[in-house]
C-alpha cells in the first residue's frame, strides 16, 4: 500500500492535521482561518503525488480502479488540491508586519513639575570641556513598551477533553448502527470502508468546526489519522470479500478447504496469509448449469485442484502475484501488478458447458489451477 500510494497520503494527512511540535499550529485549521503557510503547498503536493503513483490501484475491483475511471478521478483530485493551494494564497494575508500601519516615532512626554531644573543651579561654560548628560536617574527610566506577540506565533486555545469524547461517541455510535444494520441484512454494502469513511466524514466536520470557531483539536486530528490509516485495509478486505459475504475465512494457515456441496462450494472462501488447497474433486456435477465459485486471497498461496475431464472458466484478478493456469491447451502463467486474465479449460473450448467458473480475486498472492489427479492434497 505503500509503493501505491497510501503510505504518501497517510503522511500527508499527518502533517495536515497534527499540530506542530515548535508552536501548536495545526494547518489545516490555519487555512481555514485564512493565514497561509508553505506547507499548505507541501501537502498538497504530496496528495498530488499520491494520486499519480496509483492510490486507486489498491485493488483491481474498488470502484476508481485502473482505466478511464481511474484518470478522470485522478485529474479530479489534481485539480481539487490545486484549487485549495490557490483559494488559501487568494484569500490570506500578506504578512503580519505589512498589515499593521508603520508607527510614527513619539514625541517625548512634557517634563513634570518635579522633573523642572532650577535655574539657581550652576551650569559649567568653559567652552574647553565638553558638557556632560545628566547622570540617568529614576525621574528619566522611560521602559519601552513591549512589543506584541505576532499573531501568527500565538497558540490557539485547545478543544476540552468533553469535545474530543463526544466526537468519539458519534464515531462509536455508527459504528455500532452500521454493524447492527449489516447483521440484520438492512444493510448490504461494503462494511468495513463503510464504517471508515463514516469516522473519516465526522472527524473532518468536527476539524472545520474546531478551525472556524479558532480551536486547535490535536485529540480529534488524531482520530481522524487513525481512521485514514485503517481505510486501506479496509478498502482492500471489502474489496476481496465482495461477492463472498457468506464465504469461509481462512488465516494463518497451512490448510485445505475441501466443500462436497454445490451449497458450499457457491459460497465462496477467503484465504489470508495462508498456504491453503481448495480442492473440488469432491464436488457433484449436476450438469444443468455453471455452478460459481468466489474465492478471494491476500498474501496467500493457492493451489486449486478441479476433476479430470470437467469443463471450467475462470476469471483471475490480481493486485500483484502470479497465476499458473495448467488445464488444457491454454495452459500458461502469467504476473502482473494489477491486472486480470480469463482461463478457459479444453473440455469448455471444446463447447461443453462449464460445470465451474472460477471467480478469483487477490492481491499480493501465487495462484496455480491444476487437475486432481495431476497434483493431489498435501
Amino acid at each position: 500500500m505503500i509503493l501505491s500510494g497510501f503510505g504518501v497520503l497517510v503522511y500527508a494527512a499527518g502533517w495536515a492535521l497534527l499540530p506542530e511540535e515548535r508552536d501548536g499550529r495545526i494547518h489545516v485549521q490555519e487555512a481555514i482561518r485564512g493565514r497561509f503557510d508553505v506547507a499548505v503547498v507541501g501537502i498538497g503536493l504530496l496528495v498530488v503525488a499520491a494520486w499519480g503513483t496509483g492510490l486507486g490501484q489498491l485493488s483491481p475491483s474498488l470502484p476508481w480502479g485502473q482505466g478511464v475511471p481511474g484518470t478522470v478521478l485522478s485529474l479530479a483530485g489534481t485539480g481539487l488540491v490545486l484549487g485549495l493551494v490557490w483559494l488559501v494564497l487568494r484569500t490570506s494575508p500578506r504578512s503580519p508586519d505589512a498589515a499593521e500601519p508603520s508607527q510614527a516615532p513619539s514625541s517625548p512626554s512634557p517634563a513634570s513639575p518635579g522633573d523642572t531644573l532650577h535655574a539657581s543651579s550652576p551650569v559649567p561654560t568653559s567652552a574647553a570641556a565638553p558638557i556632560a548628560p545628566p547622570a540617568a536617574s529614576a525621574h528619566f527610566a522611560v521602559p519601552e513598551p513591549a512589543a506584541p506577540e505576532p499573531a501568527a506565533l500565538r497558540r490557539a486555545p485547545q478543544v476540552t477533553g468533553l469535545v474530543v469524547a463526544a466526537v468519539t461517541g458519534v464515531c462509536m455510535i455508527s459504528a455500532a448502527v452500521l454493524l447492527a444494520l449489516h447483521r440484520s441484512g438492512a444493510f448490504s454494502g461494503p462494511l468495513l470502508s463503510t464504517i471508515t469513511g463514516s469516522i473519516g466524514v465526522i472527524t473532518g466536520i468536527a476539524l472545520i468546526g474546531a478551525g472556524v470557531r479558532g480551536f486547535r483539536s490535536p485529540g480529534i486530528g488524531a482520530l481522524a489519522i487513525v481512521a485514514l490509516v485503517a481505510a486501506g485495509p479496509s478498502l482492500m478486505w471489502d474489496a476481496l470479500s465482495e461477492g463472498a459475504h457468506s464465504a469461509d475465512v481462512l488465516a494463518f494457515s497451512e490448510s485445505t478447504w475441501a466443500p462436497t456441496t454445490l451449497t458450499t462450494a457457491s459460497e465462496g472462501i477467503v484465504v489470508a496469509a495462508s498456504e491453503t488447497t481448495i480442492d473440488l474433486s469432491r464436488l457433484p456435477r449436476t450438469g444443468s448449469g455453471t455452478v460459481e465459485i468466489p474465492i478471494r486471497a491476500a498474501a496467500a498461496d493457492l493451489t486449486i485442484l478441479v476433476p479430470q475431464g470437467v469443463p471450467v472458466t475462470a476469471d483471475i484478478a490480481l493486485a500483484g502475484g502470479e497465476a499458473s493456469w495448467n488445464l488444457g491447451s491454454d495452459a500458461r502463467t502469467e504476473s502482473w501488478l494489477a491486472g486480470s486474465t480469463e482461463f478457459t479449460s479444453a473440455e469448455a473450448e471444446a463447447g461443453q458447458l462449464p460445470a465451474f467458473h472460477l471467480d478469483i480475486r487477490g492481491g499480493a498472492s501465487s495462484i496455480t489451477v491444476d487437475t486432481a489427479s495431476t497434483k493431489e492434497p498435501a
